[in-house]
């Protein structure tokens, strides 16, 4: 395990209201805490509407935490916003709608390289063409000066990486970066990503997924989220070889493996229950086929049942 933090986060929260409604606030995402060390890459995993992305756009510093504390290393992110956004830099999910259609490739490289580190136009399209390198998108003058519609999904994608490091940022939030991308490219993209942190381009990485395959190639740990609370968060191959918590049984159970199911080893999955969310229970328990009473009106706490292996389950012992 990595022992420097690049990152720590503290009971972070956040709550969206709808003003002038008397619907009640969503809790998008409720005390999250976890670290990010040097070289490390972390895997945020969960369905849509976990949280996933909510937590990566607070870390960048897009969304205000409601409550809770993002510190970098040593340096508190709520003192320094400018200084966050450059430090955190987000590669987004679609790379269609995540470059500006208008801008060619060489503007939308040069100007973070422009803003946060103040040289001049000739320096940072000399800087661009470094960062292309970097991406694998050579030679680099025959990208400068092409709009994005004239690049593939890849290519794309390689140009909204290249982006993210042109602010030269301690850590990069990969947000679904391959789900929209051909499946024959995505292990290249994939590959891209840890090559950033073999090459010390970047400090750390947390990759958000919603697949545990791709997650189990890139992180070193994986953090599963259900509904904006962290259910286990563990060394990748002891969450992926011993899952704890039966959504990270059903996550891992959804994966197609001939041999698992030949071999009498596939998990039972989950049924999908029916009823609301318990306010104070368990917020899998609707879908949980080991839930009692005590699951209905007590939050599981976030503990550690074997080394580095937590799990929020009442029913653990169970499971």
């Amino acid at each position: 395990m990595v022992s420097e933090s690049v990152l720590e986060v503290h009971g972070l929260t956040k709550v969206f209201r709808v003003p002038r409604r008397r619907a009640e606030p969503f809790v998008a995402v409720r005390d999250v805490s976890f670290t990010l060390g040097h070289g490390e890459v972390v895997a945020l995993v969960g369905e849509s509407g976990s949280g996933k992305t909510t937590i990566g756009r607070m870390l960048a510093g897009i969304e205000t935490p409601t409550e809770g504390s993002i510190r970098l290393s040593e340096e508190s992110a709520e003192r320094s916003g400018r200084s966050l956004r450059q430090r955190v830099q987000m590669v987004f999910q679609d790379p269609y709608a995540a470059l500006n259609p208008f801008n060619r490739i060489s503007y939308t490289i040069s100007r973070p390289i422009i803003n946060y580190h103040q040289m001049n136009n000739a320096a940072a399209l000399e800087r661009a063409r470094e960062i292309l390198g970097t991406v694998q998108l050579i030679p680099a003058d025959e990208y400068l000066e092409k709009r994005p519609h004239q690049l593939s999904g890849g290519q794309r994608q390689r140009v909204v990486i290249a982006r993210a490091l042109a602010a030269s940022p301690e850590i990069v939030i990969a947000d679904e970066p391959v789900s929209m991308l051909d499946v024959s490219i995505r292990a290249d993209v994939l590959r891209l990503l840890r090559d950033l942190l073999d090459q010390k381009k970047v400090s750390a990485m947390l990759y958000i997924t919603h697949d545990l395959l791709s997650a189990r190639l890139l992180a070193q740990r994986i953090m599963v989220l259900y509904r904006g609370n962290v259910v286990e968060i563990g060394e990748t191959e002891t969450l992926l070889t011993n899952p704890l918590h039966p959504y990270t049984k059903l996550l891992w159970s959804a994966i197609p493996n001939p041999r698992r199911a030949a071999e009498g080893k596939a998990m039972v999955i989950p049924t999908a229950g029916t009823g609301d969310i318990p306010k104070h229970g368990c917020p899998f328990a609707p879908r949980c086929p080991l839930a009692d009473e005590r699951c209905q009106v007590e939050m599981p706490p976030l503990e550690e049942r074997t080394n580095q292996h937590a799990v929020a389950c009442h029913m653990v012992e169970g499971v």
